[in-house]
């Protein structure tokens, strides 16, 4: 897994987009 990958990029806007949500 790329610490710096498109994965951990989708992955944090999701951990910060559903809480606000």
């Amino acid at each position: 897994m790329d610490p710096l990958g498109k994965g951990t990029i989708i992955h944090c806007l999701f951990a910060c987009i559903l809480p606000l949500l």
